[in-house]
């Protein structure tokens, strides 16, 4: 059960995404901070099930606590830009987000807490591989107020499908055969 103040809000919720009934399926596999692109079908399958639970329960939890002071999600697989968007414009007084190892987090997240995270001073998007430095800068150069980290997330190789390039390959291999 999250924190409530003495007026019965709640200031502060943290979400381990590992409450979600498929996060820690039989003998801890996971699939849910899987890349999608490296999915097999039977774990895209699982995922497809339960991928808007999450989702769900930040925007009714944005809706009732428009008082909200501090958000941390951690390892949520399912959890897009859009519903951190949805908090920061539901939740006016937030003054702490915390995102950690949150695949499908991207620079958007970022745009977003300039454009309507006007309470907050501190930001936290650590191990989010889609953060990329220049979405950091973003957020430098638009409230330098805030203190933020991003520990490894600029520096991941972004959530995307590796691109074999045979023309590149075919090319280096006639380079090498001629020299």
């Amino acid at each position: 059960m999250p924190p409530a103040s003495s007026r019965g809000t709640i200031t502060s919720w943290a979400l381990p995404c590992a409450t979600c009934p498929y996060a820690g399926i039989p003998a801890g596999v996971k699939v849910c901070n899987i890349e999608d692109w490296a999915k097999t079908p039977f774990q895209k399958d699982i995922c497809r099930k339960h991928e808007s639970v999450v989702s769900t329960f930040l925007a009714r939890v944005c809706e009732r606590c428009p008082n909200l002071l501090s958000l941390t999600l951690s390892g949520c697989g399912h959890i897009e830009d859009h519903d951190i968007v949805l908090a920061l414009q539901s939740c006016g007084r937030l003054r702490s987000l915390q995102l950690e190892n949150c695949v499908r987090i991207s620079d958007s997240v970022l745009h977003a807490v300039v454009a309507h995270g006007r309470s907050l001073v501190a930001v936290q998007v650590d191990f989010c591989r889609n953060v990329t430095r220049s979405g950091l800068q973003v957020v430098r150069d638009g409230r330098p107020d805030i203190w933020l980290s991003a520990e490894r997330s600029a520096g991941m190789i972004p959530d995307s499908k590796p691109q074999e390039k045979p023309q590149l390959r075919r090319a280096l291999q006639k380079v090498l055969l001629f020299s």
